[in-house]
C-alpha cells in the first residue's frame, strides 16, 4: 500500500536534514565572535538568544568587543528576552564601559534613534545592574549625577514595581538631597516592598529610623543641617552632565556599523581590506 508514503518520506527527509544540520554544527565549532555576529544579524529570536548565551558563557564575555555587542543588543533588539540576556552580559563586566548604555536604556525617551523602547522586564534588569554597581562604586564619576537623577525619576514615576524597588535600593548609595526627597516620597508608595526599600535606603544614608513615616522623615530633614552619616569627595561628582546629541542614522545603519566594527576588532584591518 502507498497510503501515507508521502507523509513518511517527508518526515524522513526532515529527520535527515536535522541530523545533517546537527552534525555540521558539531564538526564546525563557531567562535564566540561568530556567535556574537549571529546574535546581531540572525532574524530568529530563539537563535539570537542561543548565540548571545554562548557569548555570555565564554571567557571573553568581558572583552571590549563583547561589551560592545551586549550594549548594542541591549539597546536595540526587538525581543525582550534577548535584551535581558545582553544586560546580564553587561553586568558581568559591571564597569565604566556599561554605565552609559544602561542609562540610555533607562532614559530611552531622550534617545529615540538609539534605543528601542524597553518593556518593563528590560527596565527592571537595567535598573538592577545600575543599583548593583552603585553598591561598590562601579559607576564612574562622570555618570554619578546622571545615575542619581535616573533613579530619582524611576522611584517616583516608574509604573513597574520591580523597577521602583531597585531604584529605591540604589538611591541608598547617593548622599544627595534629591535622593532623600525621592525616598521620602517613596514611603507613600502603594507597594510595601517599595516602601521597605526606601526606608532601608534612608537609614543607610542618614543612620536615622522613622518607621516608614514620611511626615516624620520630612520633619526631621527640615531641622537637620547635615542629614548624611558622612559626606566625602563623591559629592563633587554630582554635576550636570549634558546629554549626547541624538544620532542622525537609523538603528539598522548603526547596527550594521557596529557589526563591521566588531569584525574589525577581532579580524583586523588587513583581513577586512583584503576581501
Amino acid at each position: 500500500m502507498t497510503t501515507g508514503s508521502a507523509g513518511c518520506n517527508k518526515s524522513q527527509a526532515d529527520i535527515d536534514a536535522s541530523i545533517n544540520t546537527t552534525l555540521r554544527e558539531m564538526m564546525i565549532k563557531r567562535t564566540p565572535q561568530q556567535r556574537a555576529i549571529e546574535a546581531l544579524q540572525t532574524e530568529n529570536a530563539d537563535e539570537r538568544r542561543k548565540a548571545l548565551r554562548d557569548v555570555l558563557r565564554d571567557k571573553q564575555a568581558t572583552a571590549e568587543w563583547a561589551v560592545k555587542v551586549f550594549a548594542s543588543v541591549a539597546k536595540t533588539d526587538p525581543d525582550p528576552q534577548v535584551r535581558c540576556i545582553a544586560i546580564k552580559g553587561l553586568k558581568k563586566s559591571a564597569d565604566e564601559r556599561v554605565t552609559e548604555p544602561l542609562l540610555m536604556i533607562l532614559n530611552y525617551k531622550e534617545y529615540p534613534q538609539k534605543v528601542v523602547p524597553p518593556p518593563p522586564e528590560v527596565r527592571w534588569d537595567a535598573t538592577e545592574v545600575i543599583s548593583y554597581m552603585s553598591d561598590f562604586g562601579g559607576i564612574p564619576g562622570e555618570h554619578w549625577d546622571w545615575a542619581q537623577r535616573t533613579l530619582v525619576r524611576l522611584v517616583t514615576d516608574e509604573r513597574d514595581r520591580n523597577v521602583r524597588i531597585e531604584a529605591a535600593q540604589g538611591l541608598g548609595n547617593f548622599p544627595h538631597r534629591s535622593a532623600l526627597d525621592a525616598l521620602i516620597r517613596a514611603l507613600e508608595d502603594r507597594d510595601f516592598a517599595v516602601r521597605d526599600a526606601a526606608e532601608k535606603s534612608l537609614q543607610r544614608l542618614t543612620g536615622e529610623h522613622h518607621d516608614y513615616d514620611a511626615d516624620a522623615w520630612r520633619e526631621w530633614l527640615a531641622k537637620t543641617q547635615q542629614p548624611f552619616i558622612a559626606l566625602d569627595e563623591e559629592e563633587a561628582f554630582f554635576q550636570e552632565v549634558p546629554s549626547a546629541e541624538p544620532a542622525k542614522k537609523n538603528l539598522w545603519q548603526r547596527t550594521m556599523e557596529g557589526t563591521r566594527e566588531l569584525f574589525m576588532m577581532w579580524q583586523g584591518e588587513a583581513k577586512e581590506s583584503s576581501k
